[in-house]
């Protein structure tokens, strides 16, 4: 690359977090093709399927991403189920989506541009594009995905047999830097879940939902959906009250979706004869605002408030009961919306739609291990990993640890292993073995692996610093000495959230420190 070429890359990754100096060369119009698996391509559709406009909410978006997103629509969406694009700009400040913008819309009469005067963020800038829809059915799609063939019938037939049902295509990737369309196989299906501290997260497709289906084409149920990419009848998103009107910026209102839908008598479906890709960022580019990341914990605790009754008490723990901290506003009218539909209990939610979900029930303790703090995050992508020691932060969800009767330290579905010669890694916890055993020493303010019993340590040599290690020494009689360099295991409020059946404050939860 020339100079001024490394500096169009280096800036394209920085305003997108994806790789815009390849997507510009890419044409706004390639035709990804018939990515389907071949027993889709013979499915029959309904004749009458009801009518779509496609929503599609943008900030300081990249010219080509965004065209080549309504392009692929165009070219794979036969005219007379869909009606309008509708663009909604979120208040952007580049300069390519000012009057090139305007100029550009004009030429297409089934494209309509929406314009917020502030910015909102997605969630109230999808409210404001689904208040522009005047067809059966709403698509609310990112600004950086590409449709393929045949993607919007399954969806539509799906909203069809039930107004009720929220339908989601299968979501492929899109790499952030190449831009190869990598397509999914029906073979190894993911569903959309979610952890206590209320993000949403990948799960292997539970064999509960396998056996309940015939064929590899036939719907998933979900108990969440990623966000991207769905389509909703205009009947429906309505009943529920659309996006709750206080949630900001990002964050929450996928699960707020998922929740309501199937509590208040939709269902949520993966639809495997829909392909919609999708760039998954490497960072999100823009910010939550003046209120950084408590945006989302707020968003987080106006869904949690309204509707996961007792079970909020665990999210609570998890933000250290500091929701007093934080105004989320007036939620009656939320609160109301679940009593007119007579909305089933999220005990319920749990029991019926997402009963893999890890609870913590019967722990022995959570909280934060310090002085520094043991910090990791649990999802797949870091298994293998070694977790780290990290100064204590408040709020700090990645340091929020369970203690469990089991003797296993965990998080979700993650949970600390020790690699067996010197490591402490992040491991999943679905088999219980002797390298996720640990046992606390009060008198010695210890966390010690239980086969050999050596300590969890911070090591401060300067090539492993904030590695965290096991230590051994043998004396003459091979008898283990093991000690940890300020560490305790505690909890830093009055209460937590191990669950007996219910949701309680449990006086006799040890407080350990």
């Amino acid at each position: 690359l020339s100079r001024q070429e490394l500096l169009h890359y280096e800036e394209g990754y920085r305003k997108n977090g994806f790789n815009q100096y390849v997507s510009d060369l890419i044409s706004v119009d390639r035709y990804i093709g018939d990515v389907r698996d071949p027993g889709c391509k013979t499915n029959a559709y309904k004749k009458d399927l009801p009518s779509a406009s496609v929503v599609i909410i943008f900030y300081n978006e990249a010219w080509s991403v965004l065209w080549r997103t309504i392009h692929s629509i165009w070219t794979t969406t036969p005219r007379r189920l869909l009606k309008k694009i509708i663009l909604v700009d979120d208040a952007s400040v580049q300069e390519h989506l000012g009057k090139r913008l305007d100029l550009e819309v004009s030429k297409y009469p089934d494209v309509r541009l929406v314009r917020a005067k502030n910015r909102s963020g997605l969630i109230q800038a999808r409210n404001l594009g689904f208040s522009q829809v005047q067809t059966d059915v709403a698509v609310f799609l990112d600004a950086h995905c590409e449709c393929t063939k045949g993607w919007l019938e399954p969806l539509l037939n799906e909203i069809a047999d039930d107004y009720r049902n929220v339908a989601i295509p299968f979501t492929d990737s899109i790499d952030a830097d190449t831009f190869e369309y990598k397509g999914s196989s029906l073979n190894y299906v993911f569903v959309g879940g979610f952890d206590f501290d209320l993000h949403f997260a990948w799960r292997v497709m539970p064999d509960r939902e396998q056996n309940r289906r015939r064929l590899l084409t036939d719907p998933i149920w979900s108990p969440t959906h990623l966000g991207c990419c769905l389509a909703i009848s205009k009947r429906f998103f309505d009943e529920l009250g659309r996006y709750d009107n206080e949630l900001q910026i990002w964050g929450g209102e996928n699960l707020e979706l998922s929740f309501k839908t199937w509590m208040c008598g939709g269902k949520m479906k993966i639809i495997p004869c829909s392909h919609v890709g999708h760039v998954f960022r490497h960072k999100m580019p823009y910010s939550w605002g003046k209120d950084g990341y408590r945006t989302f914990i707020r968003n987080s605790l106006r869904v949690a408030e309204v509707w996961m009754d007792q079970y909020k008490e665990v999210y609570y723990d998890r933000i250290y009961y500091s929701q007093n901290e934080i105004d989320i506003g007036n939620i009656s009218s939320r609160k109301a919306i679940r009593q007119r539909l007579h909305c089933k209990p999220f005990d319920w939610y749990l029991k019926n739609v997402y009963p893999e979900l890890y609870i913590p029930r019967d722990c022995k303790a959570t909280g934060q291990i310090n002085n520094m703090c043991i910090d990791s995050y649990t999802g797949g992508s870091f298994y293998g990993k070694p977790i780290s020691a990290r100064e204590c932060i408040h709020l700090g969800t990645s340091q929020h640890w369970t203690w469990t009767r089991e003797n296993t330290i965990r998080r979700d579905e993650g949970c600390l292993v020790f690699d067996g010669i010197s490591r402490v890694l992040m491991g999943p916890c679905a088999t219980l073995s002797k390298y996720l055993q640990w046992e606390y020493t009060k008198t010695e303010s210890e966390l010690l692996w239980l086969s050999w019993r050596v300590p969890l340590i911070a090591d401060i040599v300067e090539e492993h610093y904030n590695k965290l290690l096991y230590q051994t020494c043998r004396i003459s009689n091979h008898t283990i000495i093991y000690f940890l360099r300020q560490y305790k295991f505690f909890i830093p409020n009055e209460r937590n959230s191990c669950i007996n059946h219910e949701i309680q404050n449990n006086a006799n939860t040890p407080h350990i420190g």
